[in-house]
């Protein structure tokens, strides 16, 4: 049976689903760079939001979709500075789809559930992707929150 420290490590949900850009089943190449792309399609300044990759051909398919989970983390009672002071509050579901890719915790930007969860009551998270996808690759960033609060 699972024990409540173990199952700590799923509180911190961060979630990217990408597809790449496929046409008639040839990739093809389209610029999503922040600033513009060189002749062979490539980024020297970074991507658009909800684009990653060398060549930001990877598309975040859950970019600021509906999403649930069992419940909600509140964590200024754990701020002991001003910068956690700063990002504490509501870490809501939609934090894991806002298009930020961090594991650090203070980072205010990932959705947390409340401690507690046991094997019979499990923590969960879920996005409505709103149509059928072909998803080629899935990343899911964890934290464990007993080292950050």
């Amino acid at each position: 049976m699972a024990t409540t420290d173990a199952l700590c490590t799923l509180h911190l949900l961060l979630v990217c689903f990408l597809q790449p850009c496929v046409s008639q089943g040839t990739p093809f190449r389209e610029c999503h760079c922040s600033s513009g792309c060189d002749v062979n399609v490539r980024c020297t300044s970074g991507c658009l939001q909800g684009w990653s990759g060398p060549s930001c051909q990877i598309k975040n398919i859950a970019l600021n979709k509906p999403t649930q989970q069992t419940s909600t983390l509140n964590d200024c009672p754990y701020a002991t500075t001003s910068t956690k002071m700063r990002v504490c509050g509501d870490k809501t579901s939609s934090l894991a789809v806002d298009g930020v890719a961090s594991s650090r915790y203070w980072s205010g930007t990932c959705t947390h559930t409340k401690h507690g969860q046991t094997a019979s009551s499990p923590t969960w998270w879920t996005v409505d992707l709103e149509e059928t996808h072909l998803i080629t690759n899935l990343t899911i960033f964890f934290s464990h929150p007993r080292k950050y609060l």
